[in-house]
């Protein structure tokens, strides 16, 4: 057996859920979830899920290739602490947006309703395309 073999061995609680990558040895924190889709379930009754880390998916994604099985692979969410915020305008900048733009259509748009309705009640339409 190869030293890659031998690293790919499963530790013993590898079924079950764990927050860190699937193959022994590894300390980078897992960044994706592979559900497979086999009809063995963990002891819990959930499905059978491995997490790995970026440098160890391909590997475990190939060999479950080699071996027919059928998965699903998904990102592992980020950690509260490891997410950026999404910066939101507060409320009254918000609220002042809305109100200027509404405004605005108010101001503008009877003119603009009243521009073509007066060319179509003359009978304007726009020209023929040869």
């Amino acid at each position: 057996m190869d030293e890659k073999e031998n690293d790919a061995r499963p530790a013993t609680d590898s079924m079950a859920s764990q927050v860190r990558c699937f193959y022994p040895g590894c300390v980078v924190s897992p960044k994706w979830s592979i559900e497979s889709t086999v009809k063995q379930r963990n002891p819990d009754g959930s499905p059978l899920t491995l997490q790995t880390c970026d440098d160890h998916y391909n590997d475990i994604t190939s060999d479950m290739r080699r071996a027919g099985t059928r998965y699903v692979l998904h990102p592992i969410d980020q950690k509260p602490e490891d997410q950026k915020e999404d910066p939101q305008c507060p409320l009254a900048v918000r609220l002042l947006l809305a109100g200027v733009t509404v405004v605005i259509a108010l101001i503008i748009g009877p003119f603009i309703v009243a521009y073509y309705g007066v060319k179509a009640v003359f009978g304007w339409r726009p020209p023929a395309e040869s």
